[in-house]
Parts: C-alpha cells; structure tokens; sequence
C-alpha cells in the first residue's frame, strides 16, 4: 500500500542544519574531527535517503529558516510548502540514522489515511511529523513545547484537542543529540551503517569507558552543547 500512494500532492521536508553547523552545535563523537564526520555522516544519509523515497524533497537548513523559535521555524517551513500547492508534509531531521526509506513510505501512506503522522522517539520528542492542510495551524503549531521532553505530550494535545483529531503513532526510534545516544541507537541499524558508524566514532570500548570519554569531552570540547534543529526533544529536529 505503501509503495502505490500518489507522490504529486505530498512532499518531504528535510528540517534541519547543515553538516557544518550541526558539527559547531551538537557533540555526539569524541574528538572535533570525529564529530564533523559523523555529522556529515547523518547529514548526507538523510538526503540519499529523501532521494530514495522518490518523493519531492525540500531542504530547509538554517541558511532558510524563518523565524525566532524553533517551533515558528519549523511552522514557517510547513507552510512554505504547503503554500506551494501540496496536500501533505512529512518532515524529519537527520538525527535519526534508523529511519529508512520504508518507514517514509509507511507514514506517507499513514498521512494520507489519517490526516496526521507522529513518529516518536524514547525521549519523547519526534523524529518524523506529517501533517495535511487540514490539520496544520501555523501559529498553534509554532507554540507547542519544542525540543523538551515534553514536545511528543504537546503534539498529542495539539492533534486532539486544538484539531480535534488523533494522530498515527508510528514504531519509537532512538535520535542522536550526544555522544551517549550511539548505544541506544547502533543496535537498531544495520550492519553495514553500524561498521561506518563506529568506523567514524571509534568506540569499540566498554560501556565505562564510553561513558568516561563524554564526561571528558563535556569538560575540555571548544563548543556549547545545544539540541538542535524535525521533526524535536530531544526533539529530533
């Protein structure tokens, strides 16, 4: 069902920083050189990925984001596209190497079906959100609790009790916004992915001795741990 849906009414929104920028912001690999790979890593899976889904693509990074808040920058950039004419908007980060072209397709499908489409992370944020026009109000959407833990209850509130209408759950994924992420998220990629993953990061090591190696690069890394910018809790995004 999910390969058969009709593309030319829905688009695929690529919302976040590029590689470079996410490298300054974000610390999820042990050294300066590691990080800027693995980023460019994340940031070039997510576009291979968007191009395999044979969907229409935009690429709204922070060279073109609109706005004050993240949340009015995410809003601003659903609403670019739909101005463009499409029905529906599914919209990720690149902070989730698990997410794959199936699960594109799924939520695709799930979209159209249902209006709306949330795929959640363990931290309670989201690494996928699809909307319609139907379901999206630019300026209630630009408020809700952003890059906290409580983003997915928000999005929950905003779906049935702003629109009066639930949203589909897509399968909880793990996203990367530190160094520490990595062991909850290599065991959900595949083989080939993971070697790359841990090829770039170097972390064939005891969990303690992970776990010392952050606490060291919290302490002597030249840059401010911020979450980024999707889908957003940690809110992937």
């Amino acid at each position: 069902m999910a390969d058969s849906i009709h593309t030319h009414d829905l688009a695929l929104l690529i919302f976040s920083r590029t590689a470079k920028a996410e490298s300054t912001f974000k610390l999820i690999a042990h050294t300066a050189k590691s990080n800027e790979a693995a980023s460019n890593y994340l940031y070039t899976s997510v576009h291979k990925l968007a191009k395999s889904t044979d969907l229409p693509y935009y690429i709204v990074d922070e060279t073109k984001q609109e706005g004050q808040t993240f949340g009015c920058k995410l809003a601003n950039a659903f609403d670019q596209l739909f101005a463009k004419g499409f029905e529906y908007v599914i919209a990720i980060g690149n902070d989730c190497p698990s997410l794959t072209v199936s699960d594109v397709k799924i939520a695709a499908a799930k979209l159209k079906e249902n209006g709306s489409v949330v795929g959640p992370t363990k931290q309670n944020g989201a690494y996928l959100i699809g909307m319609s026009t139907a379901t999206f109000d630019r300026e209630i959407f630009a408020k809700l609790s952003w890059q906290c833990a409580d983003t997915l209850s928000s999005l929950n509130q905003y779906f049935d009790t702003f629109l009066y209408t639930s949203f589909h759950l897509l399968p909880v994924k793990n996203d990367v916004n530190n160094i520490l992420d990595w062991q909850a998220v290599l065991p959900s990629l595949n083989k080939r992915v993971k070697q790359i993953i841990v090829s770039i990061l170097n972390i064939g090591k005891t969990f303690i001795t992970f776990i010392k190696d952050e606490i060291y690069c919290r302490r002597n890394y030249p840059t401010t741990l911020l979450l980024r910018g999707p889908p957003m809790t940690s809110a992937t995004f």
